[in-house]
């Protein structure tokens, strides 16, 4: 896989200015890029991901590459490829109505039923939810499904999306608030974006953001040009294949229909971290769900432990992975971008490379051991051989490989739900279960893969096991009850 174009800018400070403006190369050394590229090419090549790109800033340094492919026809991936963004259109959408807010043109706090008198839910509780609740996630709006199968392109796509939940409930009543992640706030919140100038949504966003910033390769429709989507075609050894279907519709375009370049969203990166006149205003906690995390405008937001705010966006569905990390207090901006999602998770990486930017780390990919467990597997069909993988890059190459109890449990849970192979997945669960004993996480995945195979007294057994065990795991509990939902409904049907 060839390395296909590269790009240095660095960019000077123009605080009075609204478009970034190149002045003189700044740290960025050939050293530098080269080390980035070598780890970003690794990645490629272990995950099987067919096109990458991607966009650090450091200071006033911006650097970005690109390399594999964007379609089936091979075409080269390049910075200025389209790709598309996913959930990354939140905080774009978000930045949107804040500068129109800062132009006289809303306040935050009105209540959507004033500028969408169609807007309706079950109860009276929906008329005070205000659009700081929807740039928020704090709404009370239900995580509703979303479906692309029947794409809408019409110019009240939107408008139907925001009258389609009328019947429904809100989780809560404002003011009372809690966090509770769903597109449809950011619908519509882009339906009432064009309700309010009169005019598309997208056209709104491409006058106020993408045109003053020169970002000609991005849109909240799809170009032409766009990315295709790929999709694992096997979960051993990572086969990929062009996708099927492409994640679009306008319905659901205000949440998810950003489509953008590595090239451009390093510009706006770049400003809102340098030049932009609200930057405090967009780029701040709005409410907590814990003193380590928050939301704010479009972002989630982690508190390191040293009091900093770290701003990301993860994208991981469709056919395509993306993660985007802005560190405000040390102008450092990560953005990874690929047209693959499976088992690859680009928020490990950005967040290795924005540690890498600060000099806390080195580029070192430690290979996941299930990846040439799952390959030998696949050969042979021989669980002993695949273990014997394990046991041989453990003695000769510690250092080069993962072995981690999360790889291992992710190889089984591929043999168990993509291979359909309960067999094979016990053998291995329970090799975790040897080398981890005590993982509560390996326990319970053995009772999910005996559970499979119909064994109910021996998943119950793997139950116990996990309940004596030292080892911490956040969703115990869920884990629990849906195995033993599951037993109950298998104890019925005998």
């Amino acid at each position: 896989m060839q390395i296909s174009s590269a790009f240095f800018l660095a960019i000077g400070l123009l605080l009075a200015a609204c478009r970034p403006t190149p002045q003189k190369d700044v740290d960025f050394s050939a050293f530098r890029k080269q080390s980035l590229d070598t780890f970003m090419h690794e990645i490629c090549q272990q995950y099987r991901i067919p096109g990458m790109a991607y966009v650090v800033i450091q200071g006033d340094s911006l650097y970005c590459n690109a390399m594999g492919i964007k379609n089936a026809q091979e075409d080269p991936m390049t910075i200025h490829t389209p790709i598309r963004a996913g959930e990354l259109s939140e905080p774009l959408l978000a930045y949107a109505v804040l500068g129109l807010e800062q132009s006289g043109g809303l306040d935050l706090t009105e209540k959507v039923v004033e500028y969408l008198p169609y807007f309706k839910m079950g109860g009276n509780a929906y008329r005070n939810i205000a659009i700081e609740h929807l740039l928020t996630h704090t709404s009370g709006i239900d995580n509703y499904t979303l479906f692309y199968d029947t794409p809408r392109f019409d110019s009240i796509a939107l408008e139907t999306t925001t009258r389609s939940i009328a019947t429904q409930i809100p989780r809560w009543e404002v003011p009372r608030i809690e966090i509770l992640r769903s597109a449809y706030n950011y619908d519509i919140l882009a339906d009432l974006l064009e309700k309010s100038v009169g005019k598309p949504f997208e056209e709104e966003v491409l006058e106020r953001i993408f045109q003053p910033l020169g970002m000609l390769h991005s849109s909240f429709n799809k170009p032409d040009d766009v990315a295709q989507p790929f999709v694992t075609e096997n979960y051993l050894d990572y086969r990929f294949a062009p996708s099927d279907s492409y994640p679009y519709t306008r319905a659901h375009s205000g949440s998810r229909g950003l489509h953008t370049s590595v090239h451009d969203m390093g510009r706006w990166m770049f400003h809102i971290l340098h030049n932009d006149r609200f930057a405090n205003r967009f780029l701040q906690v709005r409410y907590r769900s814990a003193k380590e995390s928050g939301i704010g405008y479009g972002w989630d937001i982690v508190t390191d432990e040293n009091g900093t705010d770290n701003y990301f966006k993860t994208t991981e569905s469709g056919g395509f992975s993306n993660q985007m990390i802005i560190i405000p207090a040390k102008n450092i901006g990560v953005l990874i971008m690929s047209n693959m999602s499976g088992d690859f998770n680009p928020s490990k990486i950005a967040n290795m490379v924005a540690c890498w930017l600060e000099g806390r780390t080195v580029l070192h990919l430690r290979i996941p051991i299930h990846i040439p467990m799952g390959i030998k597997l696949k050969e042979t069909g021989r669980i002993e051989d695949a273990l014997q993988v394990y046991e041989d890059c453990k003695e000769q190459q510690s250092e080069v490989y993962d072995f981690s109890e999360k790889s291992l449990l992710l190889l089984g849970q591929n043999v168990l739900k993509y291979e359909n192979n309960a067999t094979l997945a016990i053998d291995l669960f329970k090799f975790c279960t040897a080398i981890h004993p005590q993982s509560v996480m390996a326990y319970l995945n053995l009772a999910e893969a005996y559970l499979y195979d119909k064994q109910l007294d021996a998943c119950q057994e793997q139950i116990i096991n996990a309940n004596k065990a030292i080892g911490q795991a956040a969703n115990r509990e869920h884990f629990v009850r849906y195995l033993e939902e599951l037993m109950e409904i298998l104890e019925e049907t005998k």
